[in-house]
């Protein structure tokens, strides 16, 4: 289930977690607390992550793995607002721990911090499975083949009820495009942006916080650990908060402009970049597009008007 996980990373250069997980039995033969059976609830992970472009990881643990979706937008307590999700590949469970830098020339290269965790149960025709582990993963499982997943989180940031819908089935190239919705309960807010409170539940640190400091620091849920310089502590990007002008796109010596595409001053291969990533970029190009054409609007009026 993490081969492509485990293709995308060299785990010699990102201090990623690789997904190997060696379960070691207790003395006398006992099973570790690992392997015995758990009547727990299942986890759930936002990770806020600034790659290409920013965008927030939804991972949702189904069957031993971080079942996960990138959210451009990230997610809304508005129950109008449908916000894309493009499945990604599937995280170890281990990546739920993860918060630092992902080194510059790896994938996903950029900044990551813990943005809400903690637990959640399948709550479909009001139905919970908080206290049944087995009978949770078979629920979500069957959601997953059926393209429409209902659950309930109990974060530190997020409580409530929601929706992952899968939309563009049949339709080749879409199989991977999602919606997450909030559906109506006590918890929806359609005038509170949740997204404003930008930082880590684990460390308290921000995006921001580690583009201009470093991660001097790996942090997990059972605390924190000394960053490895080797892999990961110094950011590859300038401060968001010092960002400089956008530069303009590179053309080739025979006149051909180049296929890299420039956002935030970062040139970016478009063929190597995620679904998610994609969309991210075509947002980011429609709203220039749009903001240029309100821009020669108004001065067109004001030409009219002095005229």
């Amino acid at each position: 289930m993490l081969e492509e996980y485990k293709r995308k990373r060299d785990f010699k250069i990102t201090s990623e977690p690789s997904g190997d997980t060696k379960r070691r039995a207790t003395k006398g033969g006992k099973k570790s607390a690992g392997t015995r059976k758990k009547k727990q609830a299942l986890s759930f992970v936002i990770q806020k992550h600034d790659a290409s472009r920013l965008h927030y990881d939804f991972r949702l643990e189904i069957d031993g793995v971080m079942v996960s979706w990138a959210v451009p937008k990230g997610p809304s307590l508005n129950s109008a607002d449908k916000r894309f999700a493009a499945m990604t590949e599937d995280h170890p469970m281990a990546y739920s721990d993860f918060e630092g830098i992902i080194p510059e020339h790896q994938y996903g290269a950029g900044e990551v911090i813990i943005w809400d965790r903690g637990v959640y149960s399948p709550d479909e025709d009001g139905e919970y499975s908080w206290d049944d582990k087995d009978e949770a993963n078979a629920r979500m499982r069957k959601g997953l083949q059926k393209g429409k997943l209902s659950f309930y989180l109990k974060g530190e940031k997020l409580e409530g009820s929601w929706t992952l819908v899968r939309f563009g089935r049949g339709k080749e190239g879409k199989e991977k495009d999602w919606l997450l919705i909030k559906h109506h309960d006590e918890f929806e807010d359609a005038e509170r942006d949740v997204t404003e409170d930008d930082s880590s539940v684990v460390s308290g640190q921000t995006i921001e916080d580690l583009q201009e400091h470093g991660a001097k620091k790996i942090w997990t849920r059972s605390g924190a650990k000394k960053a490895n310089p080797k892999t990961t502590g110094k950011s590859s990007k300038v401060p968001a908060k010092k960002s400089p002008a956008r530069k303009k796109s590179s053309v080739g010596k025979k006149g051909k402009r180049s296929t890299k595409a420039v956002v935030n001053s970062d040139l970016i291969d478009e063929e190597k970049l995620s679904e998610a990533e994609k969309e991210a970029l075509r947002e980011h190009r429609s709203e220039k597009i749009r903001q240029g054409r309100a821009a020669a609007d108004k001065a067109a009026k004001a030409k009219r008007k002095a005229s």
